[in-house]
């Protein structure tokens, strides 16, 4: 790595498919094989790039070539609950943005009671035209602002 200057970031990126830092602790600890457990990929990717003809090497590392980034596996404990549910993969939920009305009637509710009841939330997000869970994630979200922003203010 040095020789051809490397960088672990590049390294670790497209040989291993992994950070700079789990490289760094590939490089700097080695295991024997037996005690790696679910990670053994990492080190089957950086044998196989080791094996590979020089000119090879320097070309996947090579700081002037761009590349793709590869798609993030999903979590095995992701994969299981969707499996044993049998649903299809869901995409991420937009942000919530509140209209001014919204925003000044959670605020004005919020003053009269930091914890509304499971009913009182529910009747709040119909009458706003907003989901439960925004809702509930709104009051809890201002609890933790206001509790820091007192901490803040004195001294802690």
């Amino acid at each position: 790595m040095e020789i051809h200057e490397i960088s672990q970031s590049i390294l670790g990126r497209r040989v291993v498919n992994r950070s700079q830092g789990t490289l760094s602790v590939i490089l700097n600890k080695p295991e024997p094989w037996s005690f790696i457990g679910p990670g053994r990929q990492a080190f089957v990717r950086l044998y196989n790039w080791i094996n590979l003809p020089e000119k090879k090497r320097l070309e996947i590392v090579d700081k002037n070539t761009i590349w793709d980034v590869p798609e993030k596996k999903e979590n095995k404990c992701d994969n299981r609950k969707r499996k044993s549910t049998d649903e299809p993969s869901t995409t991420k939920r937009a942000r919530t943005e509140f209209t001014n009305v919204q925003r000044q009637v959670l605020e004005a509710l919020y003053e009269q009671t930091d914890r509304p009841t499971a009913d009182e939330i529910q009747t709040i997000a119909e009458k706003l035209d907003l989901d439960e869970t925004t809702v509930s994630n709104y009051f809890q979200n201002t609890r933790t602002r206001n509790k820091a922003k007192a901490g803040i203010e004195k001294g802690h």
